[in-house]
């Protein structure tokens, strides 16, 4: 997305350069080389923060209707998409600062609408928590909640005899740290995303799938399953008072994907431009998402 230069005292600010074939840049920014493009006019600004190891191509689907609101600004963390490769073991809270540099830098200004997807929703909150002065408003599209391995243990409880092998699997999943494709100390990640705080009353928008567990699963697994994401996704809906919490009915994962509910997503983030326009609340969760495609939990 976007940089800092002059806010940081310096006198000669980072060029940025056009990549070929694509609409965006490649920018200085914290160290990175990292790229950005923008589209739109008006403010707030969205940003759009992808998943692990996902990059601004994620959001094809939702970035053109969002460009019709506003000005939408889709980046590259290190190492993917057109960016620079970064090298070394980093944490997510440095990728929160070099896009808090990035945004400076290509003197994309605050007030910013922030949406994240799965992990780029916990990146998202961290940035809201840090920079709260930046920050107009948050959707977070089925996004990682930084407590989730320990709540999913949890749920699932001790090994029992003769239990269902797809548990004994998960339990270990959920204990070791597996390669990411970021490269990413994700130990250290989610234990920092423990201590990002509430966001005010800042309008918050918690889209959750509604398909998130595959359904040939032992039905009592995925009722547990199911029972615990849709929990840890209420917890973060209350990280604002005023906030809605919906499931897009028809979508797994990637909610924002053409595959999915990809309107879903932009009448989100619409919500929350508006009222951060207007400085009102947001409007009822009924009266924004109508079912079948979408069922309202709270707000």
């Amino acid at each position: 997305m976007v940089l800092v230069s002059a806010a940081c005292g310096g006198t000669h600010a980072a060029k940025p350069e056009r990549v070929a074939g694509q609409t965006g840049f490649l920018l200085s920014a914290n160290g990175q080389r990292l790229y950005y493009e923008c589209a739109g006019r008006g403010s707030p600004t969205v940003v759009l923060e992808a998943g692990l190891g996902g990059d601004h191509r994620a959001w094809a689907a939702v970035a053109p209707e969002l460009a019709r609101t506003t000005r939408t600004c889709a980046y590259d963390r290190a190492g993917l998409g057109f960016s620079a490769p970064d090298g070394s073991h980093r944490t997510g809270r440095e990728q929160v600062d070099d896009l808090h540099a990035l945004l400076a830098a290509a003197r994309i200004a605050p007030p910013y609408v922030l949406v994240g997807h799965s992990y780029g929703g916990l990146l998202a909150h961290e940035f809201a928590a840090a920079h709260p002065a930046d920050v107009a408003g948050l959707i977070l599209v089925d996004a990682s909640h930084p407590a989730q391995a320990r709540r999913f243990l949890e749920a699932l409880g001790p090994p029992r005899p003769g239990e269902n092998p797809v548990r004994s699997r998960l339990r270990a999943f959920l204990r070791e740290e597996p390669q990411n494709p970021e490269g990413l100390d994700m130990r250290a990640t989610f234990a920092q995303a423990q201590k990002a705080g509430p966001i005010g009353n800042k309008p918050l928008v918690v889209i959750t799938a509604g398909l998130e567990n595959d359904p040939s699963l032992e039905p009592s697994l995925k009722r547990t399953l199911d029972r615990t994401w849709l929990s840890l996704q209420h917890e973060l809906s209350r990280l604002s008072t005023d906030s809605i919490h919906v499931i897009a009915v028809r979508s797994h994962h990637n909610v924002m994907s053409f595959a999915d509910q990809p309107e879903l997503v932009v009448d989100a983030v619409r919500a929350v431009v508006q009222s951060a326009r207007t400085k009102r609340r947001l409007a009822r969760c009924e009266t924004l998402f109508a079912p079948p495609g979408a069922r309202c939990v709270s707000g």
